[in-house]
């Protein structure tokens, strides 16, 4: 299982886009929404990485989840789907950037870790069928706006497992041109 802060001050929310497909299965991951690198209060970490390992000890049949990072026209949606178990609840959870200068989603940033606006809102989505969730969303104007999916299941023992899918965000462009070599320099976000 990869854990993760969607408000992480080293590693940007969508960074699993990199290796996640690339890691051997069976393979699960969980972003925990306004957290931070340190995934303080614990407590929500604490509980996700104990059903996980009571699952594995006591060979739990862990859910089959998958899911696909889409861009619309008008934004962008997650597909979702958990066919094999139904979970008990799936949300989706959303935050918009802070700023339109930064694809930016830290709790905090700069030398005085500045507390930044970025704050993450649970809505609920439906089961379309057959296991499939969808959480759709429009750009915002100037910013950017991150979303995941997040599934909670009756897990091993009766813990409760939660699960979620990585990271869209949208647009997803970037606000300065790549840099390379010598030229990224100087400057961090």
């Amino acid at each position: 299982m990869v854990v993760g802060g969607c408000g992480d001050q080293f590693f940007l929310p969508d960074d699993t886009h990199v290796f996640f497909s690339q890691l051997p299965g069976p393979k699960y991951f969980l972003i925990l929404p306004n957290h931070d690198h340190s995934l303080a209060p614990f407590v929500d970490v604490s509980a996700a990485i104990r059903a996980f390992t009571v699952g594995v000890a006591t060979e739990y049949h862990f859910p089959q989840v998958s899911w696909q990072l889409l861009e619309t026209k008008t934004g962008g949606k997650i597909v979702f789907n958990s066919s094999d178990v139904k979970p008990r609840h799936v949300s989706a959870w959303h935050a918009v950037s802070d700023t339109a200068l930064r694809r930016d989603f830290r709790a905090n940033y700069g030398k005085d870790a500045k507390e930044s606006n970025v704050v993450w809102f649970e809505d609920d989505i439906k089961d379309q069928g057959d296991g499939i969730y969808v959480a759709e969303y429009d750009r915002v104007d100037n910013r950017w706006l991150a979303f995941l999916v997040q599934a909670k299941y009756e897990g091993p023992l009766g813990h409760l497992l939660t699960l979620t899918s990585e990271v869209n965000i949208i647009p997803n462009t970037f606000p300065y041109p790549p840099c390379h070599g010598e030229g990224c320099y100087e400057t961090l976000v």
